[in-house]
C-alpha cells in the first residue's frame, strides 16, 4: 500500500513581503514623481559658498528620463538612509555596550581575583577541614551484585 508523501507548505510570507515593498517602492516613486511635476513651475537657484551655480533653473525643463534618473536617485538615497541609520545605531550600542562591559566588569574581575588571592592561605585549611567534615560516600555497588540467582 502506497501513503502519500506528505508536501512541505511553502510559507507565502517573504512573498507578500517582497510584493509589499516592492508595492510601496512603486508608490514612493510615483509621488516623488508626480511631486516633482507639481513643483516643475518652480525656478530653484543653488548657491554653493555665495556664487550662484545655477541661477532660475526649473525642473520642468528637464525630460521624462531625467525627472525619472532624479527619482531613482531620491529614492536610492532614501533606501541608502533607511540602512545606515539603523545599522549605525545599533554599531553605537554595541560599542556603549562594550565599553560599560568592560569599564563595570574588569574592575569587579580584578577584585575577585584581589580577593582569592587574599584569601588564598584561608582557602587549603578550609578545604582539608571540608574533606575532614563530610560524611564519606558509599561505594557503588556494581549491579551484577544484587541480582539474585
Amino acid at each position: 500500500m502506497s501513503y502519500p508523501v506528505p508536501t512541505r507548505r511553502r510559507c507565502r510570507w517573504p512573498a507578500v513581503l517582497a510584493l509589499l515593498m516592492l508595492g510601496s517602492l512603486l508608490a514612493l516613486a510615483l509621488g516623488l514623481y508626480l511631486g516633482i511635476e507639481h513643483l516643475a513651475e518652480l525656478p530653484v537657484t543653488v548657491v554653493v559658498n555665495g556664487d550662484e551655480v545655477t541661477h532660475g533653473f526649473e525642473l520642468g525643463s528637464l525630460s521624462g528620463a531625467h525627472k525619472l534618473v532624479l527619482v531613482a536617485g531620491v529614492l536610492f538615497a532614501l533606501l541608502v538612509v533607511a540602512l545606515v541609520v539603523p545599522l549605525t545605531l545599533l554599531l553605537v550600542v554595541l560599542v556603549v555596550g562594550l565599553v560599560l562591559a568592560l569599564a563595570l566588569g574588569l574592575p569587579l574581575l580584578v577584585a575577585a581575583l584581589l580577593l582569592g588571592v587574599a584569601a588564598s592561605p584561608l582557602l587549603l585549611p578550609g578545604l582539608l577541614l571540608w574533606w575532614a567534615l563530610r560524611t564519606p560516600r558509599r561505594a557503588a555497588t556494581p549491579p551484577s551484585a544484587t541480582i539474585r540467582a
